[in-house]
């Protein structure tokens, strides 16, 4: 099982950089970078509410393009997907009523961190990386690292009786 977890982890790591093409809007202000990385040059920032085209993805990074022509490097988390100033609608009275759920409209867009960007095409095309699943094995801590960060937290180990089919 925990084979088949790594494997599936590798084969998503592995297709890094999907065309996208989608229209998304800025959910806070955000650097755009020159590459998908924190320490790349800074090529200014996109405002809070800019809407965005996304070109490419390469692992939690969108290539965008502004309304404004700059293109560069965001972090995925920062866009909406689908939601633009031109898609957004006033609440009205339900949606204030009940705002106090986070969500600001609704939206078919789904977003899983991790995987959002790739197709089923992709995931179906994605070749096994043994070497990829070896590497996040030996990221595994051992059990007695896995105690002592425990014994450090102030966790206590509790037994619980396993669960039944059927429960």
């Amino acid at each position: 099982m925990k084979k088949r977890l790594l494997l599936g982890l590798a084969l998503a790591l592995g297709s890094v950089t999907v065309m996208a093409a989608d229209a998304g809007n800025m959910i806070r202000t955000s650097g755009l970078n020159a590459s998908p990385d924190a320490t790349s040059q800074s090529l200014g920032m996109v405002r809070s509410q800019e809407s965005v085209t996304i070109l490419e993805r390469d692992g939690g990074w969108y290539k965008v393009k502004t309304d404004a022509g700059r293109t560069g490097w965001v972090r995925m988390a920062n866009v909406r997907l689908g939601d633009t100033a031109e898609t957004r609608e006033e609440p009205g009275f339900w949606g204030s009523l009940f705002s106090f759920t986070g969500r600001s409209r609704t939206s078919t867009t789904t977003a899983t961190t991790g995987i959002r960007g790739l197709s089923e095409e992709d995931i179906n095309s994605a070749v096994p990386n043994p070497a990829a699943v070896d590497r996040l094995a030996s990221w595994q801590s051992s059990a007695a690292e896995a105690r002592g960060f425990a014994g450090q937290a102030g966790l206590a180990k509790t037994d619980v009786a396993e669960l039944q089919e059927g429960e």
